[in-house]
């Protein structure tokens, strides 16, 4: 890994939990759902209005 990949790696700045979901908001972001699988789940981008 590079020094410009290491300054901008993902990181967790927040999780919280809800009806048994876990949601992790990013540093870049991203927006996560927690499967329970193991897997993190990337959510779509909310669509910007241009209004």
């Amino acid at each position: 890994m590079n020094q410009f990949q290491e300054q901008n790696k993902r990181k967790i700045i927040q999780i919280t939990t809800a009806r048994g979901e876990l949601t992790a908001l990013c540093n870049d972001g991203t927006v996560w759902l927690y499967d329970f699988e193991g897997y993190w789940v990337k959510c779509e981008d909310i669509p910007q209005d241009d209004e």
